[in-house]
């Protein structure tokens, strides 16, 4: 995830493959040890996620509103779940998934790729069975204040047991490793997030 891929290097220029002007300010791939945090300030709300890097390949994500823990997950390159956990009304509701593709075969978002994976999945009601779609396109970049960075749009279409088909579409940021989810929907139905405004090193500049 370190690496700058060759194609990219050669369509884009310097400045829009690191974030802006290496300012310090401008969290890094290496910040991933201590937690990189975005920050959504809604009208009503402040939405903190906070991304750490358990290994090379595994990202750990925790969602709070207004402080208050609401949603945590372990993913692989930052977009594949692993393990879900939703704190909802006192409760703690958490899935598992199990996919047929070896970890390590899993791959990492890349410009024009498609990737279809199948997997089980076991929370508190039991299993089922599900499968993942992802188209990746080509790059773009995103900015949260002064920091900008190279992004790969991600579309999962998702459908798991007897459910309506899902879908989930996320900035993916090869530089940090981190992804931001961008809008989803269920069947015909989409919707949009609004996107974080601002990023930070964990602790840098406010209390978490």
């Amino acid at each position: 995830m370190t690496r700058l891929l060759k194609t990219a290097s050669q369509a884009m220029p310097l400045a829009l493959l690191l974030p802006t002007a290496a300012q310090a300010a401008c969290p890094m791939y290496s910040d991933l040890e201590i937690g990189i945090v975005l920050v959504t300030r809604e009208e009503d709300n402040v939405l903190t996620e906070v991304f750490r890097s358990i290994s090379p390949q595994l990202i750990s994500y925790h969602m709070m509103n207004d402080g208050v823990a609401g949603y945590t997950e372990l993913t692989g390159h930052g977009v594949h779940p692993m393990v879900t956990t939703d704190l909802y009304d006192g409760k703690v509701l958490s899935s598992v998934y199990s996919y047929d593709t070896p970890f390590p075969q899993i791959p990492e978002p890349a410009p024009g790729l498609e990737w279809q994976g199948s997997y089980d999945v076991v929370d508190a009601d039991g299993s089922a069975r599900g499968t993942r779609q992802m188209t990746v396109g080509d790059y773009e970049t995103i900015s949260f204040g002064d920091c900008t960075y190279r992004a790969l749009p991600v579309r999962f279409d998702i459908v798991e047991g007897d459910d309506e088909a899902t879908h989930d579409v996320f900035l993916y940021l090869p530089e940090i490793a981190v992804s931001v989810l961008v809008s989803g929907g269920v069947g015909e139905e989409s919707y949009d997030y609004e996107l974080p405004g601002e990023i930070r090193v964990l602790g840098d500049g406010a209390s978490e």
